[in-house]
């Protein structure tokens, strides 16, 4: 579901985003500075054979970076933290081991993201840039110690800095329920008004200045840009999905408290359509919310049902999650230039007895009635992330509803 773009690293506050395309890109960032090794980039000319001590050691850097994200460099030789060669490793199996390192000596376990700058007029030899996300299950172990990074170096982390960053943690997943719940709030249709069950999602960057898109959406092509965005976007989604709900029949302006919205519903005095509700808004501190009136829905099988059981559709719940993850990355990387950690949520009510559309559309009957009022999830992603892998992050936000549902197995 859509596609990645090329290889990118973030390199920290004062080096933003770095997209190597080549091993000459690499050579140029290195002897530019621009790979010098920080509080994000580790450096190694080579990783020894594998041994258990030298994956214990290995896992010990990725979990040190997953705290706040970076860059891990196999094929480049430092000296006093300078990358002093492009010297280039053997690639022959290191993006695998690396990976399995990461899964399998990580408590918790870490999904890193490997690309191979392969070294011309040298076959099998190249760079291994390991991008490692910032992780919302940060502080990791290995061996039953948490590891964090300095400026330049892994260290063990202490009792007393493993509960700040686990109480950072919690407070940033009060913040994002507190917003799912403004969301609900902004509703134009109250609670007694609506019949179906409502969809909200937000992404919020975690660092962003309070103005960070007002350059931006002060433009005279703001409305215009959003729009083109949301079209492109929706065209690297899942084709099933958006025939569903489009966002691209969405019109604007709309003025917003913090923002700027494009909208699906028809304004007073036109009948109003519950169904037809959606909404997305882009907010001046860069955060995105969507929220969408079919969130459940009838199932009007005969005409001459005065009314229908209520169904979901799980793939339309990944698609606009999908949707608001991948343009909030857009608009970080794009307009904000922020490449920092971002809180998504979701929230799905309305959702007590309700039917996966699943179960009324095969002769088997599958999956089963949500037992809930509400469905909510939070989850946490780079700028990095949301650009080149959103249904990733889509897919944490969802995942859990749809084994709840049981029907999983109809969407990986």
């Amino acid at each position: 579901m859509g596609e990645r773009l090329g290889v990118t690293a973030y390199l920290g506050p004062e080096r933003g985003r770095w997209m190597p395309t080549s091993w000459a890109a690499v050579t140029e960032a290195a002897d530019g500075g621009l790979l010098d090794e920080t509080h994000w980039v580790e450096l190694k000319a080579d990783l020894p054979p594998g041994n258990r001590a030298s994956n214990t050691e290995l896992a010990k850097d990725v979990a040190s970076l997953a705290v706040d994200g970076g860059l891990f460099v196999v094929g480049v030789r430092e000296a006093d933290g300078h990358a002093a060669e492009v010297c280039g490793a053997e690639l022959a199996g290191l993006a695998e081991r690396v990976g399995q390192v990461a899964r399998d000596r990580v408590r918790p376990s870490l999904v890193v993201r490997c690309h191979e700058m392969p070294k011309p007029d040298s076959p099998g030899v190249g760079c291994l840039l390991v991008h490692v996300p910032p992780s919302a299950d940060a502080p990791h172990m290995v061996d039953n110690i948490y590891y964090g990074r300095g400026d330049k170096a892994k260290f063990p982390l202490n009792d007393e800095r493993v509960r700040e960053i686990m109480a950072a943690r919690a407070r940033r997943r009060a913040d994002i329920t507190a917003e799912l719940r403004q969301l609900a709030e902004d509703d134009p249709y109250t609670a007694d008004e609506r019949q179906s069950g409502h969809l909200y999602v937000v992404a919020q960057p975690e660092f962003a200045s309070d103005d960070a898109l007002v350059g931006f959406l002060t433009g005279p092509d703001a409305t215009r840009s959003i729009l083109e965005l949301l079209a492109e976007v929706e065209r690297g989604g899942d084709e099933r999905w958006r025939r569903i709900r489009s966002v691209t029949g969405l019109s604007g302006p709309s003025r917003r408290a913090e923002g700027l919205a494009v909208t699906g519903h028809y304004p007073e005095p036109r009948p109003r359509r519950e169904e037809r509700l959606l909404e997305v808004v882009v907010r001046e501190d860069g955060g995105v919310r969507l929220i969408c009136g079919q969130g459940t829905y009838e199932n009007r099988a005969h005409a001459w049902q005065e009314k229908g059981p209520m169904m979901i559709h799980p793939g339309l719940v990944l698609h606009l999650a999908f949707v608001v993850a991948t343009l909030a990355g857009r608009l970080g990387d794009q307009h904000a230039a922020y490449q920092g950690q971002w809180q998504i949520g979701l929230l799905l009510d309305g959702l007590r007895g309700v039917l996966p559309v699943d179960h009324f559309e095969t002769h088997a009957a599958v999956g089963s009635p949500y037992s809930r009022d509400a469905y909510q999830r939070a989850t946490t992603g780079s700028t990095e992330e949301l650009v080149n892998a959103p249904l990733e992050v889509a897919g944490r936000l969802v995942a859990p509803l749809m084994r709840a549902l049981g029907v999983i197995d109809r969407y990986r």
